[in-house]
């Protein structure tokens, strides 16, 4: 029968919880006698009584400040272990005999004082909080690297993982069941859960090391996970037939030795996939939360034994490491999408452990308070619905949901896009701006329409959307600077933004159809009347000056009905056409002009709207008007010539020079500096070694295209 990842978790939770109640019973088996010891400089306490021995009618045990270590294996070697395990199979002989046939049992002081012992029943409120935080780290261990593998199951990397979390889990609880004990525990128990205790650690630097090869992709096909399992089980095997004379060499020093094997895979992994953005902030995280977590346990509890230190905080304490391991690798899960699980991950845990939550508070709250079943459960529904769900809610939204911009906060940045926009290149390049301002991808490219599709793809990681004028397609990858991936809010966003954009460029095409309806009426009225009238006056009069007259006319109002053509024009045909038009006027003034055009020997010349050519003409009338009707000049230079995108256009003549910087601005040089003002452009008068007065007009040379 094949089972759904959900049903999978159900049952997973459900078994994980029962061991976890196996764990309790077990540390309730040994009875209780209220001894409260401690160790204090060497010494076994109780009260104010220095202990040395525990006896009875039959018996009388000397007793140190070993008989009640939290972890044996802080012994030095195996021998020392042995005598342990067997002085411990001693005590709990004494303390079950005396509990099942009501013995009499003592505690002596050094000087000489008894302290008579009364056994009670074990409960569940007599263990210590350490061994309810180190079944919690169990629990968190087991069900993360469970919870992670159903949901893939394929990938290796999960896979080990979870063998991470069952090994942390049997190390937690096995060391919670005897490091709980008030004195002693059988020495077969005992022994036995150490040796478990040294597999989950084992198990758990060998499953490390065969994941750092396996995340966040194989590093080679070499089978380097089966090599460390194998090792580190042999490694168990060592200990347990007691083949080295030291737990050193069986356990810490692999141990150790897997951290740092690990640490040298991961650089590798880092090497080979640092140019991934998609992996980049993903591995940091992972390789942080997880070798952060275990290098303070092992600094803690590894460590300090094999350099001869006694241990700084208690095994139980350090196994707290591991909470924020798990922790951290679920809000990793959420954000960076480890082992390519997205945030429905930690929604499914939130909704199985809203069951749980129910179902502990029904027991407690019957327990504490002796309530019959029903009234039990409405109390533990209540709880869970005024505390539980806005604490979960909470947690959510603050610790592990990243803000994304809505609408209502882009709007004004759009509006002010759209406000500047003069044109619908203005408008898409004003969208292109606002959509790397929101989501801030690490990348981002133009695509053509055609050849994509519009959504999410690549696992959320890639969010593509059509331009406002459904010309390109805009594919952004990795969203703010890659810390989390693209969520269907977001795409609605960017739907909503295009929309905006699309509706402001259709208002843009009705505008300029409507200017160019008004253009083409305009050239039409011109043409038909003025035109009409300029060319009766050319062809009726017989006064030569009169038709030269006419003539200009004519030129002057073909120069603006090409300005009110919008499309792109040639800058050579303009400038022959300001040469011809220039020409007739110069040589009845007995004025000589000379051209040299560069642009007639360039295979392509710039194209330019009709008004930015209206400008430049009447800027060069102007120029040469005003030398041969203020200077009373003879000769002209016009050169033209464009190069590095730059029009350079160089007037020059002989007439009577004035320094420039003494000239009175009239109508006609304000109206050049406004023309010019408005092609982006500038205005240079110089006067050469000749001594002629020269322009030098540059304007920027883009086509219009």
């Amino acid at each position: 029968m094949k089972y759904s990842p959900i049903h999978t978790l159900t049952l997973s939770v459900m078994s994980t919880l029962l061991l976890c109640l196996a764990a309790v019973w077990l540390s309730l088996f040994m009875p209780r006698f209220g001894m409260g010891l401690t160790e204090s400089d060497g010494q076994l306490r109780m009260n104010q009584h220095t202990i040395i021995a525990l006896a009875s009618p039959q018996q009388r045990v000397l007793l140190t400040h070993k008989a009640i270590l939290e972890e044996p294996d802080i012994l030095n070697g195996l021998i020392e272990m042995n005598h342990f395990f067997s002085s411990q199979g001693q005590l709990s002989q004494m303390l079950l005999d005396a509990a099942a046939h009501a013995t009499p049992l003592w505690l002596e002081d050094n000087l000489g004082h008894e302290v008579v012992l009364t056994a009670t029943k074990a409960r569940w409120q007599d263990l210590p909080a350490s061994f309810w935080l180190q079944l919690l780290v169990g629990l968190t261990g087991v069900l993360a690297g469970v919870g992670t593998w159903v949901f893939c199951k394929q990938n290796a990397a999960a896979r080990y993982y979870c063998i991470m979390g069952i090994a942390l889990a049997l190390s937690a609880w096995a060391a919670a069941i005897y490091g709980s004990r008030e004195l002693a525990m059988p020495a077969l128990w005992f022994r036995m859960l150490s040796d478990i205790n040294e597999l989950g650690a084992l198990l758990f630097g060998g499953a490390l090391v065969a994941l750092t090869w396996h995340y966040p992709e194989p590093y080679k096909s070499t089978p380097v996970a089966m090599y460390a399992l194998l090792t580190v089980t042999l490694c168990w095997f060592m200990l347990l037939l007691q083949w080295l004379p030291s737990i050193d060499e069986t356990t810490r020093m692999p141990g150790l030795i897997c951290y740092l094997v690990a640490i040298v895979i991961m650089i590798f992994q880092w090497r080979k996939h640092r140019v991934r953005p998609d992996l980049r902030l993903a591995m940091q995280w992972f390789f942080l939360v997880t070798f952060g977590g275990i290098g303070i346990f092992l600094a803690l509890i590894f460590i300090p034994p094999l350099l001869g230190f006694p241990l700084v905080i208690s095994q139980a304490m350090a196994f707290a490491a591991f909470l924020l391991i798990y922790l951290g690798l679920a809000v990793g899960i959420v954000r960076y999408r480890l082992f390519n699980l997205g945030r429905w991950w930690f929604t499914t845990w939130l909704w199985l452990m809203s069951g749980v939550v129910v179902i502990a508070l029904d027991l407690l709250t019957m327990w504490l308070f002796g309530l019959q079943a029903e009234f039990s459960l409405s109390i533990a529904i209540a709880i869970t619905g005024w505390l539980y769900f806005p604490l979960r809610r909470y947690v959510w939204q603050r610790l592990l949901q990243r803000s994304t911009p809505s609408l209502d906060a882009v709007l004004p940045d759009a509006v002010h896009a759209i406000a500047a926009s003069r044109s619908v290149d203005d408008a898409v390049a004003g969208w292109y701006a606002l959509m790397q301002q929101v989501f801030e991808p690490l990348e981002s490219s133009l695509e053509p329409f055609a050849k994509q599709v519009e959504g999410l793809s690549d696992n959320a990681l890639v969010m593509a959307i059509h331009s406002p004028d459904i010309q390109q397609l805009l594919q952004l990858r990795f969203p703010a600077q890659g810390q989390r991936i693209f969520t269907d809010s977001d795409k609605i966003l960017a739907q909503s933004i295009g929309d905006l954009f699309s509706h402001a460029i259709e208002a843009l095409h009705a505008k300029e159809k409507g200017v160019e309806q008004e253009r083409e009426r305009i050239r039409q009225d011109i043409h038909d009347t003025l035109g009409g009238k300029i060319l009766s006056m050319m062809h009726a009069s017989e006064q030569p000056e009169i038709r030269t007259m006419a003539q200009s006319a004519w030129q002057e109002m073909r120069e603006i009905l090409a300005a009110l053509d919008n499309g792109p024009q040639s800058l050579m045909s303009a400038t022959i056409r300001w040469q011809n038009m220039l020409a007739q006027q110069l040589e009845m003034q007995n004025v000589c002009c000379r051209w040299h055009n560069a642009l007639l020997n360039q295979a392509d010349t710039p194209l330019w709207s009709g008004g930015d050519l209206l400008n430049l003409g009447r800027i060069i009338q102007e120029a040469i008007n005003n030398a041969v009707r203020h200077a009373q000049a003879h000769q002209v230079d016009v050169k033209i010539n464009e190069q590095h995108q730059q029009l350079e256009i160089c007037l020059r003549h002989d007439g009577n020079i004035i320094a420039p910087e003494t000239w009175q601005h009239g109508r006609g040089l304000t109206h050049m500096l406004q023309r010019i003002q408005t092609l982006d452009g500038q205005l240079q008068w110089c006067i050469t070694d000749e001594g002629w007065l020269q322009l030098t007009i540059t304007i920027p040379c883009l086509d219009s295209e």
